[in-house]
């Protein structure tokens, strides 16, 4: 069951993902970096919000690291 969030609740959690993905990637370890990424796609599947990071910008971070 997943919780219900609202579209405000939906783009905080973006934002702050995509925060975590620009600016802290690089603390990360390997696995946490593509269990990251392994999340992120889960959650934009089911959380529309206008915040979500393009598909090639997330393969980039994973080329990148």
């Amino acid at each position: 069951m997943q919780p219900d969030l609202n579209q405000e609740q939906r783009d905080l959690l973006f934002m702050s993902l995509n925060h975590v993905i620009h600016k802290q990637m690089d603390k990360l370890g390997t696995a946490d970096q593509h269990t990251l990424i392994d999340l992120y796609k889960k959650l934009e599947k089911i959380y529309p919000s206008n915040f979500h990071i393009s598909k090639q910008s997330l393969k980039n971070f994973l080329e990148e690291f």
